[in-house]
């Protein structure tokens, strides 16, 4: 009944999302979680963390996923990666990013995501554009900047270079530019922390991170398994059927669903790399999860079957909400 309801307007999409959205985040504003201390490989989320009242902190994750879902499905619109431009992204990632209690406040992994957003809406943006050369530089920048939230982050080089071989065959030049930017960014911070003496801290730190990434499997929490069972087999399942209707859509479209799966697989084999960041890339992979979900549900013709893909991923999350309480 939901996604038949989501269908009926623009409007109507816009207050069943900050509807379900709020009534998904409730526990958070009825029992804060705690906040996400800093860390000296997070420098840049470390800014956030003067804000001292675990309630303000949750209230303001609010609005800031909030804000990601609705830029996410601007994405999907923008480029025309949907057959038909809705809010069903946004939809998908409330949801999504409701699923984990501890975490319904400012992370690294949310602020992360808004960059990401906004580096995800530049790569697609390089497809339409003959010489994008800033457009490359800007991305290089973003991933220099989301490094300093995170150095998991660090993988969005590989997304750039990914990207270029799905897009075109690439320049020397190209290259070069999508190291520029990150670089750059590097250089500011590597001035700053010389200039304050700290650079054995955040030396150490990174070395520490980097030196601690392998190959692991590990679930902290039991009660996440249904919700990471369900997404996981809903999403084999939507990117199998979009593998195989891959080729009926135009060019445009096809290279930039290609680049949307190929997101998805990093950043899956990342989660498997370090315990201390994998929240921040089931987050990550959250993005393009959202929009791939999305595809899923306006391709299936029987109304019933969309209804049960969503009410699965729905109920788990709410199943999560209630066995980290019993």
């Amino acid at each position: 009944m939901l996604i038949k309801l989501f269908r009926k307007g623009y409007q109507i999409q816009i207050i069943i999302i900050v509807l379900l959205s709020g009534l998904l985040w409730s526990n958070g504003f009825i029992t804060p979680p705690d906040i996400i201390p800093a860390n000296d490989i997070t420098p840049l989320y470390n800014i956030f963390t003067f804000i001292k009242s675990p309630l303000l902190n949750t209230i303001i994750a609010y609005l800031f996923m909030l804000t990601q879902a609705f830029m996410l499905s601007s994405i999907t619109g923008k480029h025309k990666i949907l057959n038909l431009t809705n809010l069903f992204p946004a939809l998908i990632y409330v949801v999504l990013m409701s699923y984990n209690s501890n975490y319904l406040t400012l992370s690294p992994a949310l602020l992360s995501n808004f960059i990401i957003i906004l580096f995800f809406r530049v790569l697609l943006d390089i497809y339409n554009t003959k010489e994008p050369f800033f457009l490359q530089f800007r991305a290089s920048t973003m991933a220099g900047i989301a490094f300093l939230i995170s150095p998991a982050n660090i993988i969005l080089i590989v997304i750039i270079w990914g990207a270029y071989f799905i897009f075109r065959n690439s320049t020397l030049r190209e290259w070069i530019i999508s190291l520029l930017g990150f670089f750059m960014i590097m250089f500011f911070f590597a001035s700053y922390i010389y200039l304050s003496d700290s650079e054995t801290m955040y030396l150490t730190a990174y070395k520490n991170y980097f030196s601690s990434i392998k190959l692991q499997i590990h679930i902290s929490n039991t009660y996440l398994i249904p919700f990471f069972a369900t997404t996981a087999l809903i999403s084999l399942i939507a990117i199998s059927k979009m593998l195989s209707t891959l080729q009926e859509n135009i060019i445009n479209t096809r290279k930039k669903l290609s680049v949307t799966i190929f997101y998805s697989i990093i950043i899956f084999i990342t989660i498997f790399t370090s315990l201390q960041t994998i929240e921040l890339q089931i987050f990550q992979l959250f993005i393009t999860l959202s929009i791939i979900i999305s595809i899923l549900l306006l391709s299936v013709k029987k109304q019933r079957y969309k209804e049960l893909i969503f009410s699965l991923i729905l109920i788990t999350v709410i199943l999560e909400k209630i066995l980290q309480y019993a």
